[in-house]
């Protein structure tokens, strides 16, 4: 077998890549949790949006980190061969090449985003949807003519502390995950360039470094995905606010008016005409505010927290498949992919679980139906004590 490092440098560069692989594994087992964001009564976007993250900062995570784990290791194990640690034609050198040779993982995430677009294309027209890639976007939440009893439960139902959740979980990983890479970057540049090594230790430079950058890159889509995430937190939280104090100040108002639906109103005696157009004034008033919130605070949460113009690159593959197969079997001496070009990561289809929990359909819209018949059972009417 053709030795192409010295034992020495194949033993250091090998150190390195485990201890990459280790740190980058223990990100891919934390929290572990995948909550949706979302209750089932919130506002449609909420729910999509909600579903988007969770399987962002949840399955998806881990199917990133397991791809930059497969590379890291697939380069262990060519470090090792190249110095005669191990036989270059071995059979876990064979899986572990073979492995990271592989086209990467899709992300759900990016699939449901997919799946959300038929609803934009009826929005905006066909045309519209193929000039910005199939307007593959959450919102705006559509709150015309929604009863004040809609737009109430919708904003009730936001939880805002989940997406500071995935804000700090997707903001450590980022921190941890670029400080394993540079420190991967910067222990093998230094044990690859210490003497000439040959074509191999040239290629393998080239491939680490490749490698490493697109793990960079990865850490800064996580660090705007966390910013993204605040945003949502901030405007579902004001919204959730100021839609619940509307309610209550127009339960208020309906308690003081005579004839009131309860407490001290009640004792005040029948309602007068003029009371009764005061109260479907009141009512008008409420329900215009809560719009107005949802149109100038919510739906611009939405659109600003939308991952949609998200890069996000697939680990960089370091194994060229040149190198695999033949009658040669493993060629150590084209191992290497030296294209230097870090594809984006692409979609997978969203599971079941992820298409309904974005709503009937796992469309867009698809919620503006039950919103309507909600409307419908409300009947318009004044909202009732609890909401």
């Amino acid at each position: 077998m053709t030795v192409h490092l010295d034992s020495g440098v194949s033993e250091k560069c090998l150190a390195l890549c485990d201890e990459f692989v280790r740190a980058v594994s223990s990100l891919r087992r934390s929290d572990r949790t995948d909550e949706q964001f979302s209750r089932p009564d919130a506002f449609d976007t909420a729910r999509q949006i909600g579903t988007v993250y969770s399987l962002f900062a949840g399955e998806d995570l881990r199917t990133m980190m397991g791809g930059f784990v497969d590379q890291a290791s697939a380069m262990a194990m060519l470090f090792a061969a190249a110095g005669g640690l191990i036989d270059a034609q071995d059979e876990a050198l064979a899986a572990a090449l073979g492995k990271a040779s592989e086209e990467p993982a899709g992300l759900q995430s990016l699939g449901l985003l997919g799946s959300l677009t038929p609803f934009a294309m009826m929005i905006n027209g066909p045309s519209d949807a193929r000039a910005v890639g199939g307007y593959d976007r959450v919102g705006p939440e559509n709150v015309e003519g929604a009863p004040l009893a809609r737009m109430v439960s919708g904003a009730q139902a936001l939880q805002p502390e989940h997406f500071q959740q995935v804000s700090d979980r997707v903001r450590g990983v980022a921190a941890e995950l670029r400080t394993a890479g540079e420190q991967l970057h910067g222990g093998l540049g230094e044990v690859l360039t210490s003497g000439w090594q040959g074509e191999f230790s040239s290629q393998a430079s080239t491939s680490v470094r490749s490698f490493t950058e697109s793990v960079a890159l990865y850490a800064d889509v996580l660090d705007r995905a966390a910013d993204k995430a605040s945003i949502a937190q901030d405007g579902f939280g004001v919204t959730r606010t100021q839609i619940s104090a509307q309610a209550s100040e127009l339960e208020l108002a309906q308690t003081m008016t005579p004839g009131g639906a309860s407490g001290a109103g009640a004792a005040l005696g029948p309602a007068s005409r003029t009371s009764e157009a005061s109260m479907a004034a009141a009512r008008a008033a409420a329900e215009d505010q809560a719009r107005a919130i949802v149109n100038t605070v919510y739906s611009p949460a939405v659109m600003d927290a939308n991952l949609a113009d998200l890069d996000i690159p697939a680990p960089y593959r370091v194994v060229s498949t040149s190198a695999l197969g033949g009658a040669r079997g493993i060629d150590l001496a084209s191992a290497w992919n030296i294209d230097g070009v870090i594809r984006p990561a692409g979609a997978t289809a969203p599971s079941a679980d992820a298409l309904a929990a974005a709503g009937p359909g796992g469309t867009a819209g698809a919620g503006g139906t039950a919103g309507a018949a909600g409307g419908a059972r409300g009947g318009g009417g004044p909202p009732g004590p609890g909401w």
